[in-house]
């Protein structure tokens, strides 16, 4: 399975490094916009949502 690291986070990268995943990192292109109509649990599954699909389409060419 191949495991994709979607940030440039150090801590983040420390967390896989200690669970011994095997990863590679390919930050999102996407731009992080905030929606103020939204709650705050609505706004983090819609910023990663498109941070994941930023990823997912620049890999499936």
């Amino acid at each position: 399975m191949r495991i994709i690291l979607a940030s440039k986070s150090p801590r983040r990268r420390e967390l896989m490094d200690l669970a011994e995943f095997n990863y590679e990192i390919l930050p999102s292109s996407s731009e992080e916009e905030w929606d103020n109509s939204l709650t705050i649990e609505e706004n983090s599954k819609n910023l990663g949502y498109q941070k994941a699909k930023s990823v997912f389409d620049n890999t499936q060419r």
